[in-house]
């Protein structure tokens, strides 16, 4: 005979009421389970824990740790994915007219090739 731990984990979120008879609770026998004789359970890998100015918190999931920290009349929601409509893109080449070009008049400054668009050529003072 041997000594087992056991790790209970109660959600310290007030609302949470996943069970009817109160907050949600997940228990398991840690040693078991690093034995490899048990696997864990699944909703282990929802846990959230942390400690909290000494206190250790435990939160059976992320929304219920996330609103345990909003102030009241705040919520929070999951993320929930929203389908944008497919648009038919239309495969049609648009022809470019003379009126859809850029316009430049000739007193327009050129872009020179030193990169700071002004129209000197760099010997100034020369």
């Amino acid at each position: 005979m041997g000594v087992s731990k056991v790790v209970t984990v109660v959600c310290d979120y007030p609302k949470c009421g996943v069970v009817k008879t109160g907050p949600a609770m997940l228990s398991w026998n840690e040693t078991d389970v690093e034995q490899g004789r048990v696997n864990a359970p699944d909703e282990a890998k929802y846990l959230v824990l942390f400690n909290l100015l000494g206190t250790l918190k435990s939160f059976c999931c992320q929304l219920h740790a996330a609103e345990f920290f909003l102030p009241p009349g705040y919520e929070a929601v999951q993320k929930q994915v929203i389908e944008l409509p497919n648009p038919k893109r239309s495969h049609k080449k648009k022809e470019v007219l003379w009126m859809d070009a850029p316009m430049r008049s000739e007193g327009d400054p050129v872009a020179q090739g030193d990169g700071d668009g002004s129209p000197d050529n760099g010997q100034e003072g020369v």
